[in-house]
């Protein structure tokens, strides 16, 4: 089930994930119960969902049916050790943090660092090395 404890309305320009694919926020006035209009992306394709102001696809059902919000990557430093993939279920490969820039994690070239590279790629995918 969604978290319903606690409510979160949707907001067009924050990052959200719908059943582990991005979804990209194109409308949240929409007439009617289901309000928010999102595109997810899929490997090759996008759809189009409705969801309600809470990020609700089908009340009632397992918590894969809500818009996730996905935490920035403020709290993240420069030269931190995390993984990055382009897709959430990988391969994930071992890098180091440069910055974000617009949703995106952006990763020094061959797990160099800051003090040994100046080039960076875009990852569609990272997560913090603990």
């Amino acid at each position: 089930m969604c978290d319903t404890k606690k409510p979160k309305l949707i907001e067009i320009g924050k990052k959200y994930t719908y059943n582990g694919h991005p979804a990209r926020v194109i409308c949240v006035d929409r007439n009617g119960e289901y309000s928010v209009v999102a595109l997810v992306t899929y490997s090759n394709w996008e759809d189009m969902l409705c969801f309600t102001q809470e990020g609700v696809r089908f009340p009632g059902q397992p918590s894969h049916s809500c818009l996730e919000e996905v935490p920035p990557y403020a709290d993240w430093k420069v030269d931190d050790k995390i993984l990055v993939a382009v897709s959430p279920s990988g391969p994930w490969y071992k890098a180091h943090f440069s910055h974000e820039e617009d949703g995106v994690v952006m990763a020094f070239n061959g797990q160099r660092t800051s003090w040994s590279s100046t080039g960076v790629e875009p990852w569609g995918y990272g997560k913090r090395l603990e």
